[in-house]
C-alpha cells in the first residue's frame, strides 16, 4: 500500500508539475506574442509619426521655395530724347521675392537722391526724375535689381537735345552745366562799343577782350 500510494503521489506530482510547466509556457508564449505586437506597434507608430514629420517638412520647404523669386523687370526703361533744360523721367518695373534693392547708373556712376535727382519707388514701380537735364546728363542709364537669389537690369540711353549746338545765337548765349559753372573762353568783340563788351568779359572773370 505504501508503495501504491508513494507510486500515487509521484504520478500526481508529476501531473502537477507538467500541468504547471505547461502553464509556465503558455503564459511565457502569451506575453511574448504580447510583447512583440506592442513591439511591432510602437514601431509601426514611430515610422509613420518620422515619416509624417518629413513630408510636412518637405512640404513647408515646398512652400517657402515656391514663395521665392529672382529679381525680373516687368517694365524695361526706354531710350528718350529731352530738350535742354526740360525733365528727364525713367520708369520701369520690377518683381521678385524677397523685394528686390533697386539702384540706379549713369555711365556706371551710381546716383542718389538728391535736390537735382529724385528716386521714388511706388510698389514694383521705379522712377528716376532730373527735373533739368543738362549737357552732362547724356548717357546710358540703368537700373539693378537684386534680391538674396539673383540680380537682373534694364538700361536706356538718353540724349539732350541741343545740348552740343555751337553758340551761334550771340554773344548772350550761354551753356550750362549741372554744376551751373559758365565756361571759360575768350571774349572777342566785333562791334564799335568796345567799354561795353569790356564790361561784360570783366563780370565774368573772362580775359580782356579783343577788339577787331
Amino acid at each position: 500500500e505504501q508503495q501504491h500510494i508513494g507510486a500515487q503521489l509521484i504520478g500526481e506530482q508529476q501531473h502537477i508539475g507538467a500541468q504547471l510547466i505547461g502553464e509556465q509556457q503558455h503564459i511565457g508564449a502569451q506575453l511574448i506574442g504580447e510583447q512583440q505586437h506592442i513591439g511591432a506597434q510602437l514601431i509601426g507608430e514611430q515610422q509613420h509619426s518620422g515619416a509624417q514629420l518629413i513630408g510636412e517638412k518637405l512640404s513647408g520647404a515646398k512652400s517657402v521655395d515656391g514663395d521665392l523669386s529672382l529679381p525680373h523687370f516687368t517694365q524695361k526703361l526706354k531710350s528718350q530724347e529731352v530738350a535742354e533744360g526740360h525733365t528727364i523721367r525713367l520708369e520701369c518695373r520690377v518683381a521678385g521675392k524677397p523685394q528686390p534693392l533697386v539702384r540706379w547708373f549713369c555711365e556706371g556712376r551710381e546716383l542718389h537722391h538728391c535736390p537735382d535727382i529724385q528716386i521714388w519707388r511706388d510698389g514694383a514701380l521705379h522712377t528716376l526724375v532730373i527735373a533739368e537735364a543738362f549737357e552732362d546728363d547724356t548717357g546710358r542709364y540703368t537700373c539693378v535689381a537684386s534680391n538674396s537669389l539673383g540680380a537682373d537690369n534694364t538700361s536706356a540711353e538718353v540724349y539732350i537735345q541741343g545740348a552740343s549746338s555751337s553758340d551761334s545765337e550771340g554773344e548772350g548765349s550761354v551753356s550750362k552745366s549741372r554744376s551751373g559753372a559758365m565756361p571759360q573762353y575768350v571774349c572777342v568783340c566785333v562791334c564799335m562799343n568796345v567799354c561795353v563788351c569790356a564790361c561784360l568779359c570783366l563780370s565774368m572773370n573772362l580775359s580782356p577782350p579783343l577788339t577787331l
